[in-house]
Parts: structure tokens; C-alpha cells; sequence
């Protein structure tokens, strides 16, 4: 295994320095509007929770149970909405690029909503 010394995950004052060296504050929006806004538009049309239960899912770390009893929803019900935004970001062949993705664009938006 790779990683076999204890794990590191990133605060968010490290991520806010690392992106705000790196990129824009208007690239970084941009980015996070590409993943999240077809989310919010599909729930607006739809009446749907897409967008909290990602945001669930992304705090507990993919458990789908937690998401389940933070959301008051069956586990297979979460399991379904995950598929759903999977599906409508493109992003059905690749949990890492969808997590990773995702999780940098809620991390931004609540940086920039933030400052």
C-alpha cells in the first residue's frame, strides 16, 4: 500500500492557500459552478434533494449510512441520488474524479461564500 504512515487531509485554511496561489477566485468559481449548478438546476425542476444529500455525502466521507440517518432517508434512497448526480455530471465511470471534483467545488463555494 502506498500510504502506510498516518493519513493527511487538508484543512481548509491550507486548501484556501493552495487554490488562492494558484488559481483566480473567478476560475475557481467557475469551476465550482460547472459541477454544482446542473445539481441546484436539476432539484429546481425536479423538486428534488440532489444537492444536500451531496453535501452529506461529501462530509461523511461516501458513508452512505450516515448520509442515510443525517438525511432521515432509507440508505438505498441515498444510494440512488448519488447515481442520479453521478449521472448528471458525466461522472458515472470515475468515483474518485466525482468525489475529488465535487468536494473541491463545495470546499470552494464555501470559501468563497466565506470572504
Amino acid at each position: 500500500m502506498l500510504l502506510q504512515s498516518n493519513s493527511y487531509a487538508l484543512t481548509q485554511d491550507e486548501l484556501t492557500n493552495i487554490l488562492s496561489q494558484s488559481v483566480s477566485s473567478k476560475e475557481l468559481l467557475n469551476f465550482s459552478k460547472k459541477i454544482i449548478e446542473p445539481i441546484k438546476n436539476y432539484d429546481k425542476e425536479n423538486h428534488s434533494e440532489l444537492y444536500h444529500t451531496l453535501e452529506s455525502y461529501i462530509f461523511y466521507d461516501g458513508n452512505y449510512k450516515k448520509v442515510a440517518e443525517d438525511l432521515f432517508q432509507h440508505e438505498n434512497t441515498i444510494r440512488y441520488r448519488i447515481k442520479k448526480i453521478k449521472s448528471i455530471l458525466h461522472m458515472e465511470d470515475s468515483n474518485i474524479k466525482f468525489i475529488e471534483s465535487t468536494s473541491i467545488a463545495l470546499r470552494v463555494l464555501g470559501l468563497l461564500n466565506s470572504n
